[in-house]
């Protein structure tokens, strides 16, 4: 018998499993070749007891590794054996990627957080995420502002000016070969917990990174939603003022759960059960002409595309509405679209048992967009 326990994505999971078979057969291979008339210590006979196994994720890129452990148990010639066989990780990103930090930049994904970083033990980390598509930053300004404010509102100091973080942004997109979408995410993090109290961030061990990484536009391609179970918080019990890391984990169980019912992504409500936002991006629905979107009301991140999309259709002549919604008014609704900065504008195609044509304002918002930012 052999097994991998640990919790990785399906295509690192189906390669480990191959992996997996191979050892087994090695395995094997290797017990009929040895005397098992005593007990031996296989993991000192056996030659491939340590070895580095690369785990396929794209281009070959600079990184480090993490450790995981096969485990063999079984019986040969009567005799027991109880094996563990330490492999490794690729944990190299899985797409071009380079990363600015403390005055250089580093092709990869350096390792910067250590097992005391406080943003390791205690969360403290905030990111932004802008876009370069086409030769186009769109509100790349707006995004090196905003990730200041979430630092100051996470109880950090930020260490760089938002003209300086956009600069570099630029010089980083150099870096790239110009054919595929970039994502730009300029982060913070403390190092330390602040004198007298681990659990509070030391706002003067504020650090600071800019990382960009190839990630190619999913704009316009229809995706599902389900009602999630899962709420997103109040601003009294989470940091919803700030695009903090630690928020995530909630939006990520919300994505998985809905997966497992069939669903590419999850509507999530707000405590008071009204309609907040998706799992990833903001939400609009469209009814008799009328664009309507959930009021921000500091339980979601009222994003920038989200704010672009309402000025721009407003200025075409498009009614936009910023109210409360409930899941009723969207399965009311003749049109569900969704705004985010990883794929600008996306048209919804189902919500639970309700189904939508891929409507026209959807297609609007985005025509929009794009013009907007190529003008």
């Amino acid at each position: 018998m052999l097994d991998a326990p640990v919790s990785i994505n399906k295509q690192k999971r189906e390669e480990v499993l191959r992996v997996s078979r191979r050892c087994e057969r090695l395995l094997f291979m290797n017990f009929r070749d040895q005397s098992m008339h005593e007990t031996v210590d296989l993991t000192r006979k056996l030659p491939w007891q340590r070895r580095s196994v690369p785990i396929p994720s794209g281009p070959v890129q600079k990184g480090g590794i993490f450790s995981l452990t096969l485990q063999a148990r079984g019986v040969f010639d009567a005799k027991r054996f109880d094996l563990e066989i330490e492999m490794t990780v690729d944990t190299a990103p899985r797409t071009p990627t380079w990363t600015y930090v403390d005055g250089r930049w580093i092709d990869g994904n350096p390792p910067l957080i250590g097992p005391t970083s406080h943003a390791m033990w205690l969360g403290s980390t905030v990111f932004d995420g802008s876009r370069w598509f086409d030769g186009l930053a769109p509100d790349l300004d707006l995004h090196c502002q905003r990730v200041n404010r979430s630092a100051i509102n996470m109880g950090m100091t930020p260490t760089m000016e938002a003209k300086e973080i956009e600069r570099l942004a630029l010089e980083g997109v150099a870096k790239f070969d110009g054919k595929t979408a970039i994502y730009i995410k300029p982060m913070y993090w403390s190092e330390h917990g602040a004198p007298g109290s681990v659990v509070a961030p030391d706002a003067e061990s504020t650090r600071f990174a800019l990382c960009l990484f190839e990630a190619p536009m999913n704009t316009a391609k229809p995706h599902s939603l389900t009602v999630s179970p899962f709420r997103r918080p109040s601003p009294e019990c989470a940091m919803t003022d700030a695009k903090a890391g630690c928020l995530y984990p909630n939006s990520g169980r919300m994505i998985v759960e809905a997966r497992a019912r069939g669903f590419d992504n999850a509507l999530a409500l707000d405590m008071n059960g009204n309609v907040a936002e998706t799992a990833s991006s903001n939400v609009f629905l469209v009814k008799n002409g009328v664009v309507m979107t959930p009021i921000a009301n500091r339980t979601f991140l009222a994003g920038i595309t989200r704010s672009r999309i309402i000025t721009l259709l407003r200025s075409a002549g498009i009614e936009v509405q910023e109210k409360t919604l409930s899941v009723a008014d969207f399965l009311d609704a003749d049109e569900v679209f969704t705004s985010g900065n990883y794929s600008k504008v996306a048209p919804v195609n189902r919500l639970d048992d309700r189904h939508y044509q891929e409507g026209p304002m959807a297609a609007k918002a985005l025509d929009l967009y794009m013009s907007w930012a190529r003008s």
